[in-house]
This record gives C-alpha cells, structure tokens and sequence, in this order.
C-alpha cells in the first residue's frame, strides 16, 4: 500500500506530523496524463477539416488523411501530419464537444469536471481518489485542477520545486523565519522513533492503516528525492519551459509506479495562449507546438517500460483538452472570439484510434452522434464534456456512470 499526498507530506521534514486518510484501491494499472490547452484553440485549423458552411472561416490548407485520421494540413503545420503518421493509429478525436459557456474559468472547470458547479472534482482528482496504490494519485505540473470530494488526492508539484523542497525540508529554511535545519544524526533519530511508533501502531491494529500508510511514504520518500522530480521543473520564474520537458518527471513518475494521473497546461508557442482575439493565425504556431510536444512525449513514453513490464504507452492515456472552440466567422481585428464547441483527443492506452467522433455541421455547432459507432446521426445524442469524462473514467476501470449522475461513455474509442 502507498500512501496519499497527506501522507506524503506528512512525512516531510522529520516526519512532523501522521497521515491519517487513504483512498479506495482500483484494479486497473492505467495512468492518465491531461494536457490543457488553455484559452480556446480553434479546431478548424486541425480537427474540423470537412467543414461545407461557406460562413465558416478556415485556415489555409487542405483535408488529407494519415492512419485514419482525418485533417486539415498546411505547410506552416507540418509536424501535424508527422504526428498523425506516427500516432494517428492510437489517436481519437472527439469533435463538437459542447461546454455550454463562453468565460474561461467556467469553461475550464467544465471541461474538467462536466459541471459548472464549484463543489466538484475534475477528473484527475476523481481517479486519484479511487486509487490508492500510488504516492501521487493526481498530480498538477500546471495548470488549474479543481477538486472537493477528492481534494487530499492532489499534489501539485509546483514551478519552483515546492515538491522536492517539502520532501526533503529545505522549506524550512526558505519561510520569513527561516529555521535551521537539523543534523542527519538527530533526523535518523527522529525517523527511527516515528517508525517505532508506527510499527507498533500497525502490530496491534492501533491506527494501522494510517501506520501502513506513513511507513509506506518513509520508504519511498528516497525515490522520491532521486526522481528529482520538483528540481526537473524549477526555473525560479526566469524562463519558458517546453510542455514536453514539463511532462518528463511525470514520466519518471508513470514509470516508477508513484502517479496516477498528472495534469499538465499547455500554453501554446512561448506560452503566450491559446485566447487569439486579436491574431487568429497565431492558432497555427500553437498547433505546430501542441503537436511536436505531443511526439515528444509519445516518443519517450513509447521507449520508456512501464510498470506492468511492457511499454509505458501501453499503460498511459493522454487526453488532450481545450475548454472552449473559436467562434465561426473573424471578429473586427482579425481575431475570433469564444464558442462554445471544441475538440478533445484521446491518445494511447484503451483507445481505439484512427478514427474521428462526432463532427461539426452548420454554424460550427456540435453534432447528434451514435456513441456506439462514434458516427453522426439524428438519432444520436449531443457530445458534452460530460461523456468526455465519463469515457475517461471508463477508461480507469470506475463505474462511470455512478460518478456522472447516470451520464454514459463514448464507446467507440475504447478498446477494451
């Protein structure tokens, strides 16, 4: 058994306080990396390409086909058809995915939750609440995470190695009252009575749970260090970070057996966001980063062995979100303005690529799909955020429904 973020930092620094929560345990080993594209990106320049509305503007380019998928290729995107020749077999896009606001923050939080209301857990946070046999069941590199229910499963590991710093206590000296820090002879003293205590409380059902839990986060707090995970990502707030260095200590973390799910921002090229007012085609430098971040990091979890003993992209499902769509039709300044249809993709483990869900009709509005098939039809029902999730935690091995208020998956791109 591993213990929880509580736990983990409880056990921080000495060891100054117990855990004293875990979670319910899943079966399935299937870890969830999500990355947002936050600001809205525009799905016509890539996902949407079989568009007939004249009134609809598009980018440049033409539809072509790679491995299933089909696209919208330009010659200023080219690492987009690369990415689909390498990938597009274990890609599904999702499209017409309706989030029923046009404000980021609520946007964003139903994009990741399925609902506006503040009293809920994004996805991550429910899938690392089910788990209990990682040391970081929802990890947040970046990005925002919401969470209630759930909230003891979230640790984020912070841009200036706020993670690493709690482990191994050098917070302690970076507070307005710095404090020094203790000897390694009077630390090991510290440990070796907190893990008699615990050892005792676990032998005679005292607390034992809780015991398990902190001598569980005791042994691995040295992996942890090694992992060098907080360090990874710290810039000290004076330089631009690629997404797909961001997620490189997540990896070490899917591959060590230490993380769930992992959440991840992405702020298009040089992190200037995907909310183009102003300059639509700025959509298409973002693009060409979204999807040479997205070989990236495809490529390392490809060559990287998982913890079941095969390739960690057997055992890792990317699911890549933006919270809202862009308008139809150019605002004033040669911009677009928010809507409220967008594109997902689900890419990896359990998914059955090479195909697009849904679509777009008129206007740019989603469009009634057979969740079965994954085909447009009248008889089908609309996409919502909602389904997204459910398919996700589908995909963890929960009772999506249950968790969704009756809300059913999209069949259609899970394998198994």
């Amino acid at each position: 058994m591993k213990v929880h973020r509580r736990g983990l930092l409880q056990c921080m620094a000495g060891g100054l306080l117990l855990p004293n929560q875990v979670f319910a345990t899943s079966n399935n080993d299937r870890k969830f990396l999500f990355l947002l594209c936050n600001g809205g990106w525009d799905p016509t320049f890539v996902f949407a390409a079989e568009l007939s509305d004249p009134s609809i503007w598009t980018p440049s380019g033409i539809t072509t086909q790679e491995n299933g998928i089909v696209f919208r290729y330009a010659n200023s995107r080219p690492i987009v058809r690369e990415f689909f020749q390498n990938w597009g077999n274990l890609t599904a896009i999702v499209n017409g995915v309706e989030v029923r606001s046009i404000t980021h923050e609520a946007c964003q939080r139903i994009v990741m939750t399925g609902v506006s209301q503040t009293n809920a857990d994004d996805w991550s946070a429910i899938i690392g609440g089910h788990s209990e046999d990682w040391l970081f069941p929802s990890l947040v590199v970046s990005g925002p995470a919401f969470s209630a229910k759930y909230s003891g499963s979230v640790i984020r590991l912070g841009a200036d190695a706020q993670l690493s710093k709690l482990i191994d206590g050098r917070c302690l000296l970076e507070t307005d009252l710095p404090t020094e820090s203790l000897s390694n002879t009077t630390n090991a003293k510290i440990e070796s009575y907190l893990r008699k205590t615990a050892e005792n409380f676990s032998q005679t059902n005292q607390h034992d749970v809780i015991a398990n839990a902190y001598l569980t986060a005791l042994d691995r707090r040295q992996e942890v260090n090694e992992l060098n995970i907080g360090n990874d990502l710290a810039t000290n707030g004076n330089g631009f970070m690629f997404v797909r260095d961001k997620v490189k200590p997540v990896i070490d973390c899917f591959a060590n057996g230490l993380a769930r799910c992992a959440v991840v921002e992405h702020l298009g090229l040089w992190d200037a966001g995907w909310d183009t007012h102003s300059d639509i085609m700025a959509q298409n430098d973002h693009f060409e980063t979204l999807f040479t971040d997205l070989n990236a990091i495809l490529s390392e979890l490809s060559n990287r062995t998982g913890t079941t003993g095969s390739s960690l992209l057997d055992e890792v499902t990317v699911v890549v979100l933006s919270e809202m769509g862009r308008a139809p039709a150019l605002n004033t300044i040669g911009g677009k303005d928010h809507w409220t249809y967008t594109t997902a993709m689900l890419i990896g483990s359990g998914i059955q690529g090479g195909q697009t869900v849904g679509g777009f009709g008129n206007g740019l509005l989603g469009q009634k799909t057979n969740f079965v098939t994954g085909d447009v039809s009248d008889t089908g029902k609309n996409i919502t955020a909602q389904h997204i999730g459910a398919t996700v935690l589908t995909l963890a091995g929960l009772d999506a429904p249950s968790l969704t208020s009756g809300v059913e998956p999209i069949t259609a791109v899970i394998t198994d």
